[in-house]
């Protein structure tokens, strides 16, 4: 009996994005990729479309030792870094680890090293000890496809950056007002495997120094093959989502999706990561409220049973990164007792305020006669507390800064009373200003 095949209407689906950027070093590839990025983020956020339990939208695999974050003002981002060897396996579970968390733009900087670097694939089949070179490129060669069949079918819009090969040309520049040969470099094919520019929707090379944009492939008809746009700039990463959302038919359902288990696992562990790497107190406050806030609201797709011991995991991160920073450079450390400052407690009234829960559940809640008597280690807790409870209410609050009293500052009553009487003017609130003058006194 013949097969039977079907036949039906061809149609457009919302594909998610893949995109590929080559170029030389200086090409300014990772720098746009994030630009793009930025772009997508806004496109994605204006329709609705980002996942709420997360406040970073981008992951990116750093393979260039962590250079990434020099372009963090560009947009935010979390990342993971990629060191030797770069193995497929290693560059899938990084790429695992970031769908997991469910990052709606994954960007992996760069996959040329899947190819040419060290533990790559040449790697490996220069170290076969086969006989020939069929035997010694059978099992790279399938890990190869591999590495590529996985990165096409993230669920995830991603841009992948290759590093291309480069050539130096000689080009009839005015110079000085004459015409001169000078040599340029430019960049070749990228360095990857033979025909990986056909697996992307978009590929595109970036010049060295001016970082301008040519076509080389494209599927969107955004693009002209061989045509020069300049650098490109955040409103082509927002026409690439116009581009997506243009279709009306839904792309179907891939792979089961990471589980709510496996997702909060993963948030936990870029979570702690950002504690890890706070530089001082106030940053460190800002990861761990964020993290808190992130693991909470995600309680009830994951389950309380799933949440709460990862929460406790991650007040012990803190606790440990507190203890870290010592004394030096006027940090104080978790033992240090030092107490919070009068700004801090006119700050910390106007956030109980502001969430819209009372000073005396506060100070019942930590134990506490007033909020004067904190400690800087425990201001942070306090906050913590106080924004959660905001978020119960739909209010979105951030945490503030510890500033330190000057040296040569007033007694603590005295400053702060000086700034009760000082934001009278600025705000309205008489029972929250009475109860400021109560807690000091």
């Amino acid at each position: 009996m013949s097969e039977q095949f079907v036949i039906k209407r061809a149609e457009r689906t919302q594909a998610r994005l893949r995109i590929g950027l080559q170029g030389s070093s200086g090409g300014g590839k990772t720098a746009t990729s994030l630009i793009l990025a930025r772009g997508m983020v806004a496109a994605l956020r204006a329709r609705n479309l980002l996942p709420s339990h997360l406040d970073v939208h981008v992951g990116l695999i750093d393979t260039e030792r962590d250079s990434a974050k020099l372009y963090s003002h560009l947009v935010q981002f979390d990342t993971i870094v990629l060191e030797p060897p770069y193995t497929v396996d290693r560059y899938l579970g990084a790429l695992s680890a970031l769908e997991r968390v469910g990052y709606p733009i994954i960007i992996i900087d760069q996959i040329s090293h899947e190819w040419s670097g060290e533990g790559g694939i040449l790697a490996q089949v220069a170290a076969s000890k086969a006989f020939n070179d069929f035997a010694k490129w059978n099992g790279p060669s399938q890990d190869h496809d591999r590495f590529v069949d996985r990165m096409l079918s993230t669920p995830a819009h991603l841009i992948a950056t290759m590093r291309a090969k480069t050539e130096w040309v000689l080009e009839e520049k005015e110079v000085g007002g004459k015409i001169k040969k000078v040599p340029t470099r430019i960049g070749m094919q990228a360095k990857q495997r033979e025909g990986m520019e056909y697996e992307f929707s978009v590929v595109l090379d970036l010049a060295a120094g001016t970082n301008q944009a040519s076509c080389i492939k494209d599927r969107t008809e955004l693009f002209t093959v061989g045509q020069s746009y300049g650098r490109l700039g955040s409103d082509w990463g927002t026409k690439f989502i116009d581009w997506v959302y243009s279709a009306t038919a839904a792309e179907p359902a891939g792979d089961a999706p990471p589980s709510a288990a496996e997702r909060a696992q993963a948030m936990y562990a870029a979570f702690v990561r950002a504690v890890d790497r706070a530089p001082n107190m106030p940053d460190l406050e800002t990861a761990f409220v964020a993290g808190q806030k992130g693991l909470r609201e995600f309680a009830r797709e994951a389950g309380a049973d799933v949440i709460k011991p990862l929460l406790e995991q991650l007040v012990q991160a803190k606790d440990v990164r507190k203890a870290s920073f010592g004394t030096a450079g006027g940090v104080a450390s978790v033992d240090s007792g030092e107490p919070v400052s009068p700004d801090d407690v006119i700050n910390l009234e106007m956030l109980i305020s502001d969430a819209g829960i009372l000073p005396a559940d506060v100070k019942a809640k930590f134990s506490i006669p007033r909020l004067a008597s904190l400690d800087v280690a425990r201001l942070m807790d306090v906050q913590a507390w106080v924004i959660e409870q905001a978020g119960a209410r739909g209010i979105s609050l951030r945490p503030f800064s510890h500033k330190a009293v000057p040296v040569d500052a007033a007694g603590p009553k005295e400053k702060a009373l000086e700034i009760v009487d000082r934001i009278a003017a600025e705000r309205s609130g008489g029972d929250l200003l009475a109860g400021l003058k109560s807690d000091v006194i």
